[in-house]
């Protein structure tokens, strides 16, 4: 039994990512978090296409922008999300989470995230809806013993869920 913590991309024997990793919507391009960036490599060469650049901590997260697969959504330690467009490797908007986030998945037709965060310090977790048209959080959020992944049923559902060891 693997956990998602477990996996590490590799690439010709070499690793390229401890954290999940997922590929452009047009299969063209592999998009891995690597530190504090998040590293673009062909998906046909492996070679390094480009890097996404600006987060101050680890980035932990990745998904598509259900509303414009052309873009990626980043979470990070730093507190933060950003969406980033791809093919310029330039960050289009940040948005201010206040605590860092370990783990995300986006609602399409209600553009919302769910963010696994970490809270105290890192002592405890919380799932929160944050919302990405507004750049803010909703006001439920809950407890986790700390934050894990987070799994959604499809992008539209309205069913996300996590681990609470």
């Amino acid at each position: 039994d693997v956990g998602l913590r477990d996996l590490t991309i590799m690439s010709l024997g070499g690793q390229i990512s401890r954290r999940q990793s997922l590929f452009s919507a047009d299969g063209q391009l592999l998009l891995a978090p690597c530190g504090n960036n998040i590293n673009l490599y062909g998906a046909a060469t492996s070679e390094r296409a480009g890097s996404l650049e600006g987060h101050t901590d680890e980035v932990t997260c990745l998904a598509l922008n259900p509303r414009d697969t052309s873009q990626v959504y980043s979470g990070s330690r730093d507190g933060t999300l950003r969406l980033w467009d791809i093919a310029s490797q330039t960050c289009v908007k940040v948005l201010a989470v206040r605590e860092p986030v370990r783990a995300m998945v986006i609602h399409s037709a209600l553009n919302i995230a769910y963010l696994s965060i970490e809270w105290r310090d890192g002592m405890s977790g919380r799932v929160i809806c944050y919302r990405l048209d507004k750049g803010r959080a909703g006001a439920t959020a809950m407890k986790l013993r700390a934050a894990g992944p987070l799994a959604m049923a499809s992008p539209q559902s309205g069913l996300v869920a996590t681990l609470d060891r």
